[in-house]
């Protein structure tokens, strides 16, 4: 990814605040609070990303890799994303288990890539700014990395590798924000004839490999920005309120501080240097 010290938005900051909780936006990336714990979703889903790009880099090599081959890489990658994540606690499965299925994911993604994949790049950076409707631009330019670049037939596609629980709702296809982001950026860096994919890895009993193809238009993307100006006065204002009952509070680390959050005075206003930083 496009480091930068210039203040910016990611999808992942975008998710998170509008999405997931803006409390824990405010706890993680405002006052870089340590979380009391983190799941094994980020360690494996790190694992099997790692794994899957050595893949890509020999496909790019002109180069291929077994399955066998990439199951023994994702033993060694997962082996040292467990030790180095701090505080982590198994919520599904235990080390054994978890090192077995990530293993069983690989071979079935392997299974499933085609010989003729005609990849552009992976973990392609970007940098863009962010236009409104009025064709006023936003401070804050927009920062991420695409998975993988291809070529499907005459048009560019931005795929994003990941595991899943269960397949993709229709919910999901038609709002999730990631899309929308990649082909943004995609668009305004000169691909108009573009698309994104999600390629999902799917944790069923018989492991399963999913392709969602989505696409979005003009007027999902101008959502997208006065979402994120909307957010803006949100975090300038210190609005930050928890999500309660959200999908993701189980696995959120910061629990004990969002218990308290309505006993304790209400955050400051983020001062304009404190808002989006990766």
């Amino acid at each position: 990814m496009i480091q930068s010290d210039r203040e910016h938005w990611s999808y992942s900051q975008i998710n998170q605040f509008l999405k997931i909780c803006p409390l824990q936006y405010a706890f993680q990336r405002l006052f870089r609070m340590e979380p009391e714990f983190v799941t094994e979703n980020m360690p494996f889903g790190s694992a099997i990303h790692r794994t899957a790009e050595y893949l890509w880099a020999k496909r790019v090599e002109g180069k291929d890799v077994t399955g066998d081959e990439l199951a023994a890489l994702f033993a060694d990658v997962w082996k040292r994303e467990v030790a180095d994540t701090p505080n982590l606690q198994f919520q599904k499965g235990d080390f054994d288990s978890l090192l077995k299925q990530g293993q069983q994911l690989i071979r079935v993604y392997r299974e499933n890539m085609p010989d003729d994949l005609d990849i552009i790049g992976y973990n392609v950076p970007f940098q863009v700014p962010l236009i409104d409707r009025h064709g006023e631009l936003l401070e804050r330019p927009l920062v991420g990395e695409i998975d993988l670049l291809i070529r499907h037939g005459s048009r560019v596609c931005a795929v994003d590798l990941k595991t899943a629980g269960q397949r993709y709702s229709e919910s999901k296809l038609t709002s999730d924000l990631q899309p929308t982001v990649y082909l943004y950026a995609l668009r305004i860096m000169g691909h108009e004839a573009s698309f994104f994919r999600w390629d999902v890895l799917v944790k069923t009993k018989t492991p399963a490999f999913e392709q969602y193809p989505v696409d979005r238009n003009e007027q999902d993307f101008y959502r997208l920005i006065e979402l994120v100006k909307y957010a803006e006065i949100m975090i300038h204002n210190g609005l930050f309120i928890p999500n309660d009952g959200s999908n993701f509070c189980p696995g959120c680390g910061y629990q004990t501080a969002c218990q308290n959050w309505h006993l304790s005075d209400s955050p400051e206003p983020a001062p304009a240097c404190q808002l989006a930083h990766a």
